[in-house]
Order: C-alpha cells, then structure tokens, then sequence
C-alpha cells in the first residue's frame, strides 16, 4: 500500500535537503482530525513554511500494521490486509469515533461495573444516574492509568463532576486539599466524591469538604456568613 499523504518525518527530510532552518518549521493541531492521514498535503508544493503547518494527532501509522505480518508473506498480500485493517478502523471509526479513548472507556466501565472492586457500587450508581457522566469518568481514569497520576487530571474529573466547585491547598500543609463543590449534600454528590477521591486523591493526602456553604476568607464579605459557615486559618 504505498504512502498517499505526507507524514511529519517527511517535512523535516524536505527541510534537510532544501537548507530549511528547523527551527522555522511550526505545527498547529488540526480541528478537524483523521487517522488517515497525519498532514493533509499531497505535495511540498502546497505547504508553505513560512505558516504553521496543521497536523492531525490521530493518525494512525500504518508502518505499525506491517509488523503485524511475518516476513514470508507476499507483499501484495500483506498491503491487501493492511487494506482490511484501514478498513476495520474506518467502520469502528464510523460506531466509536477517532480515538482509543472513546473505545476503552466503554470497556472500563463495564469492567469496573462487572467486578467485585469496593469501588463498583459507586460506579454502578454513577452510571445509573448519568450514563455519559460515567463513561467521561472512565475516560479520565483510562488516561490516568496509562499516562500516570497528574494535579491535571484531579483538577479535570473535578470539573466534570463540580462544575462550579473550587479546590484550594492548604497555606499550612501541602498534602491538605480543601474542596468546595457548591452542590447541595446528596447520595450523589457524595457518591461523586467518592470517586473522585479514590482514582485522584492520592492516599497521603487529607480532604476537607464543603458542600453548597462556601468557607470563611477573611476579607472576602461574600464569604464571610454568620450561619453555616467555618473559618479555616
């Protein structure tokens, strides 16, 4: 299957032989993604390099693919399975959308609902109360697991869950968060924090929680109420 498009390795080959300074050569993100094709330039003709060139972060390589295949089948045969292959995407493509994200969260979620984690009934009640909710959730979770723990993540599946929430470090400790959901105390705000803590909280940390009663800052007159409400030095 020979190579349509030009991929980014390409360009800089281009920039090499042509004396371009590889500093001047710039990308910007495609808004409009595929996994077909990583530049969507058919020639060095049409690309401009005084420009940012767009580039598409789902590609998928097909070099890839071929490593799939041992050596002693015929390349003609080996380009028609990889044609099956493109093919096979393109259809999960159509169902899932363009990423493995959008795929594994499903998978996640059903393997989170399906065992006997201490975990599960939090899952269980999250996605009975919103399904798209809980498959975002996973989605967060599936990046965690296969990038690492970040304050990012933390901060990202906190807004999913609160959107007008806060959260604040504590002045005296480092390890002490102080979290304001601005949600009224429920099963499921608890049931969303609960998640939130167990996936994103590291364990060494401590949490205070404040539900819809923001907490008294000195110099703040929207937050300094008489009832219900806690000064935190």
């Amino acid at each position: 299957m020979s190579k349509i498009f030009i991929e980014s390795g390409d360009v800089f080959s281009y920039a090499l032989s042509n004396n371009i300074d590889f500093s001047e050569i710039k990308f910007e993100k495609s808004d409009y993604p595929s996994p077909y094709f990583e530049i969507n330039s058919e020639s060095f003709n049409t690309i401009d390099f005084n420009k940012k060139i767009t580039i598409n972060l789902l590609y998928r390589f097909s070099e890839i693919d071929y490593s799939l295949f041992i050596n002693n089948i015929s390349e003609d045969i080996t380009n028609q399975l990889i044609d099956l292959i493109i093919h096979l995407y393109s259809s999960i493509d159509l169902n899932k959308a363009l990423n493995f994200n959008y795929i594994g969260r499903e998978i996640f979620l059903d393997w989170f609902e399906n065992s006997n984690l201490s975990i599960s009934p939090f899952i269980i009640e999250l996605k009975n109360f919103n399904k798209e909710l809980a498959l975002k959730f996973s989605e967060i979770v599936l990046e965690s697991f296969i990038y690492g723990f970040s304050e990012y993540n933390l901060y990202k599946a906190f807004k999913l869950f609160f959107q007008f929430g806060k959260i604040y470090k504590s002045n005296k400790n480092f390890t002490e968060l102080i979290f304001f959901l601005n949600e009224a105390k429920s099963e499921i705000s608890k049931t969303k924090f609960k998640l939130l803590e167990s996936f994103f909280i590291p364990i060494y940390y401590t949490s205070t929680i404040f539900y819809d009663y923001h907490f008294g800052v000195i110099g703040s007159d929207s937050t300094m109420r008489i009832d219900n409400t806690a000064i935190i030095e």
